[in-house]
């Protein structure tokens, strides 16, 4: 799977800075925790570390925005999958903004 295949999943793509840097670009527009921002040499870690920043990204802004709606609902999250988390969320009426991952589970 090449790159912009992978990023594409997730609603990002990229491009290569004039300093030859792999930049993140949200295609739903949103750059939460500026992740546009963030610059990755091109060297052998780079994918490593782009996905390394895409873990943190779903982490921080997906997974954390699951369980902060689901425990204002009385839901302990703590031993559930994001799928599980999603479909908890819409059993009780909680439409989640999760695009990203609503097609791929």
């Amino acid at each position: 799977m090449k790159l912009n295949d992978f990023l594409r999943v997730f609603d990002f793509t990229y491009d290569i800075t004039k300093d030859n840097e792999i930049r993140l670009i949200d295609l739903e527009g949103v750059n939460l925790g500026e992740i546009e921002e963030c610059r990755f040499p091109i060297d052998e870690d780079a994918v490593l570390r782009v996905i390394d920043r895409l873990d943190s990204y779903i982490n921080d802004y997906i997974i954390a925005e699951f369980e902060s709606e689901l425990r204002l609902k009385g839901v302990d999250s703590s031993c559930m999958n994001l799928e599980e988390m999603r479909r908890k969320a819409e059993e009780l009426g909680k439409k989640m903004f999760v695009t990203i991952f609503h097609m791929q589970l």
